[in-house]
């Protein structure tokens, strides 16, 4: 009894995944810890990896590696979101999904961990934090331009008074959309339409005449994927 011998002949379970992120959307190039939880302390060689269900395949999977956590509980991996990737609530691929990659992970006693992840979805997955994965910029349509120019559809000139309407393809992000009109910034609202919007100039101050961009629309998605379109390639013409 005076040796420090302990028997110990129990595998460490992984007892949860999670991750550090704040819950919402992020686009490429974020940085996203994932965590893997297990029940006792475990030492870690080489590179393990965790499949998430993200990327250009999302059967397939984006392996993500191992980074710190060696002689603790938490075993911290780093997702770096790529260009292609999409998640509507970032998980794993299954309960299979944290692989050795030639590696190790063993407890004090040389007990091999068992590797098997909660169910995606269900309690102690990663999928319950709301992380949305989305690296695709809002889509912009002009549906709508008035003027008391006398040409119809034609961008107004000096004095004259102009509203374009369009709409997004998604919610759009806090401060956008932003529009100018040749060159001076529009009054921008929405509609009772979701995701449409009216920009307004009253009495414009500078001639129209300044070429493919004189009526641009930026706008930019909760994600922060932002897009620049010039409304006169698409419908809108100037005089």
């Amino acid at each position: 009894a005076n040796s420090a011998i302990v028997i110990d002949t129990t595998a460490p379970t992984v007892t949860n995944v999670r991750s550090t992120k704040a819950d919402g959307s992020y686009k490429a190039g974020v940085i996203i810890p994932i965590q893997v939880v297990f029940s006792e302390d475990v030492t870690v060689t080489g590179t393990p990896q965790i499949t998430l269900a993200t990327g250009a395949n999302a059967g397939a999977g984006t392996a993500v590696d191992y980074v710190s956590g060696s002689g603790g509980s938490t075993l911290t991996f780093t997702y770096t979101v790529g260009p292609q990737d999409t998640s509507s609530d970032l998980d794993y691929v299954g309960t299979g999904s944290l692989t050795l990659n030639g590696g190790t992970i063993n407890d004090a006693a040389g007990n091999a961990a068992t590797r098997t992840l909660p169910t995606p979805g269900t309690a102690n997955s990663l999928g319950n934090k709301a992380i949305v994965i989305d690296t695709t910029a809002p889509t912009i349509t002009c549906t709508a331009f008035a003027s008391n120019n006398a040409n119809s559809n034609k961008l107004a000139k000096t004095g004259n008074d102009i509203v374009l309407t369009f709409n997004s393809n998604e919610t759009l992000g806090s401060g956008y959309p932003i529009v100018t009109i040749a060159g001076q910034s529009a009054t921008v609202a929405s509609t009772s339409t979701a995701n449409e919007y009216t920009a307004t100039i009253s009495n414009i101050a500078a001639n129209s005449t300044q070429g493919p961009a004189a009526i641009q629309i930026t706008a930019g998605d909760i994600a922060a994927n932002a897009t620049i379109l010039n409304a006169l390639n698409n419908g809108v013409t100037a005089v």
